[in-house]
């Protein structure tokens, strides 16, 4: 439970550069200026799906927070320790974190 909360503190809180890391928008984190280089202010060129979107980056969130829990959660059932469902649940978030950046990429006609 405690690593699925770090985890889940984690992603939540380095959305906005994880999204600047996936489809390289600009995106910073909150307390740095947020969403306001996003590449959705500029007049031409591509839009960061998840800014226009934000339904998509919901759901990507949600898929990635319950791939981390799932695999937090597998892993603490056989082993004890902090670490390893840690890192379970971080590698995870972040192989769902490329899927969904495939597919909202896709659906939203984002250049990769």
């Amino acid at each position: 439970m405690l690593c699925s909360a770090l985890l889940g503190a984690a992603t939540v809180v380095s959305l906005l550069p994880l999204c600047n890391v996936l489809f390289g928008c600009g995106c910073t984190w909150s307390w740095a200026g947020g969403i306001e280089h996003c590449n959705i202010y500029e007049a031409a060129g591509r839009h960061c799906p998840w800014c226009m979107h934000p339904r998509s980056a919901a759901l990507s969130l949600a898929a990635m927070l319950s791939a981390q829990t799932f695999a937090a959660w597998a892993l603490a059932r056989r082993r004890s320790g902090v670490l390893a469902p840690l890192f379970a649940g971080a590698f995870a978030g972040g192989a769902v974190a490329l899927v969904a950046r495939s597919v909202v990429a896709w659906w939203a006609g984002y250049p990769l």
